[in-house]
């Protein structure tokens, strides 16, 4: 079968390019093109993010984001401030979940508490620490490397 022969483009089609290829006019349209397209994607863009943080929380909720139940030993989560308050609820809850947690705390007293809430969970470690003193920072850190075999 024959190849047909090509159609010259119609005149309106010619009268475009000749238009778009207009020193002035081209560059117009260029500007209106970038334009519309930016407008367009600012438009769009708080709605896109909203959706991915909805999508994030809920897969947050539902527990999709936590690690494994065997993954979370490897972890070491160092909280300070865990006498009471979210410091206290943070620990707590992690330790319960299965993750290893050094729980900072202020006084003798607040580390026995916060070991008798978590009900004798040896993934919690309730660690000495004053956090304005150099040297209970220092040796906070110290007793985790130590916990931690020296590889911390």
């Amino acid at each position: 079968m024959p190849v047909a022969a090509r159609q010259p483009p119609g005149a309106a089609f010619n009268a475009v390019n000749v238009f778009l290829h207009h020193p002035v006019a081209g560059h117009i349209v260029e500007g209106l093109h970038w334009t519309l397209l930016c407008l367009a994607a600012g438009l769009v863009a708080p709605f896109v993010l909203a959706y991915k943080c909805v999508r994030a929380i809920r897969a947050a909720m539902a527990g999709e984001l936590e690690l494994a139940e065997t993954e979370r030993g490897r972890f070491g989560i160092f909280i300070s401030g865990c006498d009471s308050g979210f410091g206290k609820t943070a620990a707590l809850s992690l330790a319960g979940r299965g993750y290893t947690v050094f729980a900072g705390c202020l006084t003798p007293e607040g580390g026995a508490a916060l070991r008798e809430a978590a009900a004798g969970g040896e993934r919690l470690v309730p660690v000495a620490l004053d956090v304005t003193k150099d040297a209970s920072v220092d040796a906070a850190v110290a007793a985790v490397d130590e916990w931690l075999g020296g590889g911390g």
